[in-house]
């Protein structure tokens, strides 16, 4: 492992660690010295990035379940505070693209699920953070946003809407608890080669869908922006939400 090590001694969440831009941010974050929870729903995926991680020495553990469920949320970020490694960074990457259709054409249960993922999954993952923590100020969260909260995409009105909340809460969290100096932040990835942009893809619904494969960019990339954030030089960006169209951060992070 190289580098300057600016995650040295954190404890980072993860949610959606198993693939795609989590999966990313979880070997910059160990690479910058954080020991790595990653969460998700299935077992071998979130097992494969733990072993990536400590086969490049790095440190980093995974937890089964569904953010969906708070209980067990809490219980872990309890169960780590009193192990002597209290989170300290969350990262909310987990998410749903689907339902993908006009709004009468989709299934009613799956665009509550959508909710339930983006916003309620959200929402459970920095209650059990905050709640199991010791020292809010302490405290550093990043919530991937999307360019989608801010304008409606057709075909995707559960997670236009589901994305929209989520910036919302954003916002809440930071005028809340900011003058505590817990750092909340916002970032939009841009479009990213993932297993979302497929499915995005096999829509054929809207002028996101006609974007090929070759001009998404790599899961490192926005992964490299989230650490940055996370680092001390990230302390400015709190209450924020920054984008992949931000010159000057992009210009920052990669110097």
């Amino acid at each position: 492992m190289t580098g300057s090590k600016k995650l040295e001694g954190r404890v980072a969440v993860i949610t959606g660690g198993g693939s795609g831009l989590g999966r990313a941010t979880a070997l910059e974050f160990a690479g910058e010295g954080a020991h790595v929870v990653v969460i998700g729903r299935t077992q071998a995926t979130l097992d494969a990035v733990v072993g990536e991680i400590e086969a490049d020495g790095g440190s980093a553990q995974s937890f089964v379940t569904d953010i969906t469920d708070y209980a067990p949320l809490l219980e872990f970020m309890n169960s780590m505070r009193e192990q002597g490694r209290p989170v300290s960074v969350l990262v909310n990457n987990a998410g749903q693209i689907e339902p993908i259709g006009r709004f009468l054409d989709t299934d009613p249960e799956v665009w509550k699920q959508n909710v339930m993922i983006n916003l309620i999954g959200a929402q459970n993952t920095a209650r059990a953070f905050l709640t199991a923590s010791d020292d809010i100020s302490n405290c550093i969260l990043v919530n991937i946003s999307t360019g989608a909260s801010k304008v409606p995409r057709e075909g995707w009105s559960s997670y236009c809407c589901s994305k929209a909340a989520a910036a919302m809460f954003t916002q809440h969290l930071h005028s809340e608890y900011g003058d505590g100096g817990f750092r909340v932040m916002g970032y939009i990835p841009g479009f990213v080669d993932t297993e979302m942009q497929e499915k995005i893809r096999a829509s054929g619904i809207n002028e996101v869908s006609q974007m090929k494969k070759e001009e998404m960019i790599s899961p490192t990339i926005p992964a490299r922006v989230i650490t940055f954030l996370c680092s001390p030089d990230g302390a400015e960006y709190a209450g924020q939400e920054v984008s992949f169209q931000d010159e000057a951060l992009m210009a920052r992070v990669f110097p």
